[in-house]
């Protein structure tokens, strides 16, 4: 009897080369371009193919796919469509970091947040409503307009569309290049989600598949920042480094031919590569290098 085969939703836009990328490095060789059914392929019995992001949760919950991944903005601005489709697991990428993105409410230069609270019937601009509505939620007045854009939300205020926008922003590049200011920062913290449908058993086989793809997304994720460093340290030097050393759980200590030395490594944050080279050398360790990391889990 042959099993059902997984259907996975790759979103389009911004996230999808990012997104086949690390299906590739998890062993999914998926194309960049898509036939005109939008299919990427079928490896591994799982058939990948490419909808477009806004519909992904509501496409996943309804059963028409088994998961998908899109963001947390876009599952939230679906509503109803989306309300019981579940959440396997967040994903930290973006189109150009492994920083989540965030929406924040942005005015003109110079703006203040008391300033804003004083205003009266004040336009708020936003892409989707709904999605504005839910993330000001009790910010908003009664009297407050919300001004559905098409898109380039920064521009808005410059051209009188509006008092102050809700905006996406990964670095706050494009707020400061049109001169505005944050007024309510952070106000949703968005990240890519894996979703799947909930007629999907906890444990059944399909379940069980999207899990696999789901920890093998977070091990590359986890992996990207992190070095291992290995060394030879003096026995007698090892109690004060394994103090001072920083770890994800604990420095791994191996006993060597010789009684007078032992071998370590040490997961660690890249940026501290220079950190923890110092330490080993005043510890008097010897013989160290670095690896990169292909995958990890906390």
């Amino acid at each position: 009897m042959q099993l059902k085969r997984l259907r996975f939703a790759v979103p389009n836009g911004s996230l999808k080369e990012v997104t086949l990328a690390l299906l590739r490095k998890i062993g999914y060789p998926l194309p960049t371009t898509v036939g005109r059914d939008n299919r990427l392929g079928i490896i591994h019995d799982i058939v990948f193919e490419v909808r477009d992001r806004e519909n992904i949760a509501s496409l996943v919950c309804a059963g028409v796919f088994d998961c998908g991944i899109t963001g947390t903005d876009l599952r939230l601005g679906e509503n109803a469509a989306a309300a019981n489709v579940k959440v396997l697991c967040t994903l930290q990428y973006s189109r150009q970091t492994t920083r989540p993105v965030e929406y924040v409410l942005a005015g003109r230069t110079g703006i203040t947040r008391l300033q804003w609270e004083g205003m009266e019937k004040r336009r708020v601009g936003a892409e989707r409503v709904a999605l504005a509505r839910h993330i000001l939620g009790d910010r908003l007045r009664p009297d407050d307009v919300i001004v559905q854009l098409p898109g380039c939300e920064e521009m808005a205020v410059r051209d009188g569309l509006c008092d102050a926008v809700l905006v996406m922003t990964e670095t706050g590049s494009s707020i400061k290049a049109n001169n505005m200011e944050i007024i309510y920062p952070e106000l949703l913290v968005s990240t890519p989600e894996l979703l799947y449908c909930p007629g999907i058993t906890d444990g059944s086989s399909l379940h069980q598949q999207i899990e696999n793809i789901g920890h093998a997304l977070q091990a590359i994720l986890g992996a990207e920042g992190q070095i291992m460093v290995v060394f030879n340290i003096p026995t007698p030097r090892l109690p004060e480094l394994k103090e001072r050393l920083p770890a994800a759980v604990s420095p791994t200590i191996s006993q060597t031919l010789d009684p007078e030395w032992r071998a370590g490594q040490v997961l660690i944050p890249r940026q501290r590569f220079g950190e923890v080279l110092r330490l080993l050398k005043e510890s008097g360790a010897s013989e160290i290098y670095m690896q990169d990391v292909d995958g990890y889990l906390p």
